[in-house]
């Protein structure tokens, strides 16, 4: 996700990324991951070795003459390879895993600074040179949040993420209640009306079938966009506020078991995320276009324009039904029926919700930590790869298997130096801070430094959830599709 805003400097972005459904591989199979997200690092070091001579890539049974190699150094640089993708340890990803999901870890948070030590520490430990980037960015924690259906017949919702007995790690302190980020605050009551996903095509619908939204707070489902459309196209139709469910079709038992019994999201699970309008600008939503440091001009908060326009938040489908089920006026189309047991219906009304949020909005401490390899012939020229460090609770897939993979590459570079290898650029590892609540430590980072990677920034590579789930799959652009494939 950081990509977004390298994309200003000119450099090259590449995103190889492997995902799976998270919730139960992030808290009840935490020493399966470690040996996934090694896996991801030796993938990740054949690509980055390629960049020691060239842009070529290797395979362990590669043919006699690698793209972009002469066919007098494709065999060293085959041995090279499969040197490094022999030097990523296991043990030592699972140690590091262990450490960085002890506790929960938001940008902010005391552990998420402790983190930012941890991380420069191993890169001095790497022999890389560690530089900590600290900024003071604008984030908003959770306060009062309240939703009770008050017609036809009055209940309290939830709210609040289930517990279930047993796990250890949702009775762990310091874990931030289940909100939207950058959410405002607000105090309102109206009736509702299911807009299915909240995307534009469904609106379209709605005035087709006659029903409006304005005035009213829609209840959208996740899927079909990222969350944040969905606020923000439920205003410009006079939406007063918009709550976001989990449905069972798109994430629960309609996928398959659901956690402890299996890795999809349970009745009470309620799924955390940023509703900032990052399409206009990521980072910082008070310091657009410049770093987040002492002494910088920050907007007022009436003038921020990332903020959703409308308050938000999000439950889990044990409080989503109770809404739907008290919806009268048409039957939703197929396309916009879940999977939860009931006739779903449009509204609007006669369900009708007080909705009461409180935003605790203020400056947080934002660490980036960056380990630096010096390039042997061009060391103005940089070769980046960053993974995000930050998390909304645990992090185990998002994105800590990402960031040990990172680590563990860093590492295995490390040792190959110590035997007199070294990069022809230099590489930059970065540990982002913010990334959950929009893009904000790399977004600062690069404000901080545009001038200088206008200059040398050369490719960046992300490394975000690195593994989770039971079933692999990975992306690229087409020009990378073979970097992808195992070949036997």
């Amino acid at each position: 996700m950081c990509s977004a805003r390298f994309a200003r400097t000119g450099s090259i972005t590449l995103t190889i990324i492997s995902t799976a459904s998270p919730p139960r591989r992030a808290v009840m199979c935490r020493f399966g991951v470690p040996v996934l997200a090694f896996c991801a690092a030796t993938a990740g070091v054949t690509w980055l070795s390629a960049q020691a001579s060239g842009p070529g890539s290797g395979q362990g049974n590669a043919p006699a003459r690698i793209r972009g190699f002469s066919a007098a150094s494709s065999a060293a640089e085959t041995a090279r390879e499969r040197e490094m993708k022999a030097a990523p340890s296991p043990k030592l990803a699972e140690a590091d895993f262990d450490v960085m999901t002890a506790e929960p870890h938001h940008t902010g948070s005391p552990y998420e600074i402790k983190l930012a030590d941890y991380v420069a520490d191993a890169f001095k430990s790497f022999g890389l040179d560690a530089t900590k980037y600290e900024y003071s960015v604008l984030l908003p924690w959770p306060g009062q949040r309240r939703i009770d259906i008050v017609a036809p017949d009055p209940i309290k919702l939830q709210v609040e993420e289930e517990k279930i007995r047993g796990d250890q790690w949702a009775d762990k302190p310091g874990i931030l209640p289940a909100y939207n980020a950058y959410s405002p605050s607000g105090d309102v009551t109206g009736e509702i009306v299911y807009v299915n996903f909240g995307i534009p095509a469904d609106y379209e619908t709605l005035q087709k079938l006659g029903i409006e939204v304005k005035g009213k707070i829609v209840l959208a489902r996740y899927g079909g966009s990222w969350r944040g459309i969905k606020p923000k196209v439920a205003s410009e139709h006079g939406a007063i506020a918009c709550i976001i469910y989990s449905d069972p079709h798109e994430d629960g038992y309609f996928q398959g078991e659901v956690y402890p019994d299996g890795p999809f999201r349970g009745w009470g699970m309620i799924q955390r995320g940023s509703v900032m309008d990052m399409p206009r600008y990521p980072g910082d939503p008070s310091t657009p276009g410049r770093p987040s440091k002492p002494g910088v001009e920050r907007l007022p908060m009436d003038k921020i324009e990332t903020f959703a326009p409308i308050p938000v938040q999000p439950l889990s489908y044990r409080d989503g039904v109770e809404l739907l089920k008290r919806l009268k006026g048409p039957v939703a189309p197929e396309a916009w029926r879940g999977a939860l047991p009931i006739t779903y219906h449009i509204g609007p009304g006669p369900a009708k919700v007080h909705m009461s949020l409180r935003m605790d909005y203020g400056q947080r401490r934002l660490i980036n930590v960056v380990g630096r390899m010096a390039g042997s012939v061009a060391p103005d020229e940089w070769i980046i790869v960053g993974s995000h460090r930050d998390a909304w609770t645990f992090g185990a897939s998002d994105s800590v298997s990402g960031h040990v993979s990172m680590m563990a590459v860093a590492r295995a570079m490390s040792d190959m130096m110590k035997k007199g290898w070294r990069p022809r650029r230099s590489v930059l590892f970065v540990s982002w801070d913010g990334e959950e609540q929009g893009l904000l430590g790399s977004t600062e980072w690069v404000e901080d430094l545009t001038e200088e990677l206008k200059a040398k920034a050369a490719v960046y590579v992300n490394r975000d959830a690195g593994a989770g789930g039971l079933n692999f799959s990975s992306s690229a652009v087409h020009s990378l599709s073979r970097a992808t494939v195992s070949r036997r």
